[in-house]
């Protein structure tokens, strides 16, 4: 790559930056596109249930992780507030 882009000047290096960057957000425009398929979710669930439940925590993350992306309706994360009378000095 080196022959096609010179990367000794600040436009060399600014240009490979720029294609590295333009490259990385492609990659995960096509991962995106790849995640709303049908096929590609049956996968990830296989896999959930095949290997990453049997990963110690990893339930519990992905509740932690699914209670932070609902609206905030929900009674999973609802706040707690407490009096702690016998506390005060």
């Amino acid at each position: 790559m080196a022959a096609f882009i010179p990367v000794d000047t600040v436009a060399g290096f600014a240009l490979a930056n720029f294609i590295a960057w333009g490259l990385i957000v492609a990659v995960c425009f096509l991962a995106g596109l790849a995640a709303k398929r049908p096929l590609t979710r049956r996968m990830v669930a296989a896999i959930e249930t095949r290997m990453l439940s049997k990963v110690p925590g990893y339930a519990f993350v992905k509740g932690v992780a699914q209670g932070l992306e609902d609206d905030g309706e929900s009674a999973a994360m609802r706040p707690v507030f407490m009096r702690l009378d016998d506390a005060s000095s």
